[in-house]
């Protein structure tokens, strides 16, 4: 969450952490829904108030 707040691409953050791309997207689909979000600013945003310190 903390790259993807500070603007890294799936990619970037795919090769940051070892797995594969899709591996990054099907995470990110499960933090949207948890955080009741359709895009990634808004999750990016949720995140910044609930999530990150």
């Amino acid at each position: 969450m903390e790259m993807l707040v500070g603007g890294a691409h799936v990619d970037r953050i795919a090769s940051a952490l070892g797995v594969h791309p899709r591996t990054v997207n099907r995470r990110l689909e499960d933090l949207k829904r948890k955080a009741n979000a359709t895009t990634l600013f808004q999750l990016g945003a949720y995140a910044s108030r609930h999530w990150l310190n």
